[in-house]
């Protein structure tokens, strides 16, 4: 079974992630997803955004804003795109603790049907949360509770570039079923393979970067890992 990737640009500038998210589209990825470490502020991402989005019509661009949870940063997208900072709302909003006032994250889907059109990927047994875990049997747990209200469940390993033990990812899957699990941490070119039958899709950035947080992706370990993503 092959997985959906979706590489990570930890953005810069707007120049250089406008010049790496076309190279990994161009690559053959799914989508691309723009986050960044403080390099850019939040504003400065949402113009980043609205360029990648404008150069990728068709093309899936998600983003993580990492400030507070689901209903912080989609407020913060619907503040955009009132204020035409952004031209359309991203195709996805990755969080990493989908726990954050989740009750505010359902209501204002409610009352804004078109928020509902962005995919969801909400942390859940995630790197640095509270609600962290490498227990099977808590991940599982927690993955099914998430599996009501968000989209995607998406994990991760115990830190940035290490990635999840495939226990963790096996019961998670089997907790939720048909419902869609991505791995967030982690992934190479060396274990992808390890992961085909457990989860549905990959953000990856660390393992294809120069260096970490670069923002730089090196061609050629791109462009195998996306190969062995999609290979049945």
């Amino acid at each position: 079974m092959s997985l959906e990737i979706y590489p990570v640009v930890h953005v810069t500038s707007v120049d250089q992630a406008r010049a790496q998210s076309n190279l990994a589209l161009e690559s053959g990825a799914d989508g691309v997803y723009l986050i960044s470490h403080g390099l850019v502020n939040s504003r400065g991402l949402l113009h980043t955004l609205n360029k990648v989005s404008s150069d990728n019509p068709q093309s899936f661009v998600g983003i993580n804003l990492l400030h507070g949870g689901g209903a912080y940063q989609q407020q913060t997208l619907m503040n955009a795109l009132t204020n035409g900072e952004i031209d359309q709302y991203p195709d996805g909003l990755w969080v990493d603790d989908a726990t954050i006032e989740k009750e505010v994250f359902l209501e204002q889907r409610k009352n804004n049907p078109e928020l509902s059109r962005i995919k969801y990927l909400g942390g859940t047994a995630f790197k640095y949360t509270y609600n962290f875990t490498d227990d099977p049997h808590k991940a599982g747990r927690l993955a099914r509770e998430a599996s009501s209200y968000v989209d995607v469940v998406t994990t991760s390993g115990e830190e940035t570039g290490s990635a999840p033990n495939l226990a963790k990812i096996a019961s998670m899957k089997q907790s939720i079923g048909e419902q869609r699990l991505a791995v967030a941490s982690g992934i190479s070119v060396e274990n992808i393979e390890k992961y085909m039958n457990l989860a549905d899709e990959v953000l990856v950035s660390t393992s294809i970067e120069i260096r970490p947080y670069s923002g730089v992706f090196r061609v050629s370990a791109l462009k195998e890992i996306i190969k062995k993503a999609h290979q049945d």
